[in-house]
């Protein structure tokens, strides 16, 4: 019964890649090509879109790779090894030069509020996650 069941198992494992089918783009029509590519394009949107938000590990200068702004920080991936994401904050290119600076070490999941002018610094290590812009109140300055 053991063997019955087994070889039974192994046909089943090299039958079933023969039922799959390749996608044979020359084969199909115009109309389905384009139906496909409109496919494809949606589900990019809306992969890029979900993505907005997302900051990496690196160097942003403020005016110039982000929006002067009110934001919240949050660190979602923490590098293997970490237990926390660095954020360190110049005011200035000058003030970068002379090493003068707020340090944060972020724990996963835990909100940051930042308030960021042009010419800011800011550069992020050991973590990645979203940056999502705060709109201010109709009643705030």
């Amino acid at each position: 019964m053991r063997k019955t069941v087994a070889i039974m198992m192994l046909v089943l494992m090299f039958v079933t890649p023969a039922f799959a089918e390749a996608l044979d783009l020359h084969a199909m029509t115009t109309d389905e090509l384009l139906a496909l590519r409109n496919q494809i394009n949606g589900i990019l949107a809306e992969r890029m879109a979900s993505d907005a938000d997302a900051i990496y590990k690196g160097r942003y200068t403020v005016g110039k790779d982000i929006k002067a702004g009110r934001y919240v920080l949050l660190f979602d991936r923490i590098a293997d090894g970490c237990t926390y994401g660095e954020l360190t904050i110049y005011q200035n290119q000058k003030a970068r030069d002379n090493g003068k600076c707020t340090v944060e070490y972020l724990l996963p999941n835990v909100e940051c509020y930042l308030d960021l002018s042009d010419g800011m610094i800011i550069e992020i290590n050991y973590a990645s996650g979203t940056l999502t812009g705060i709109s201010a109140a109709s009643w705030a300055p």
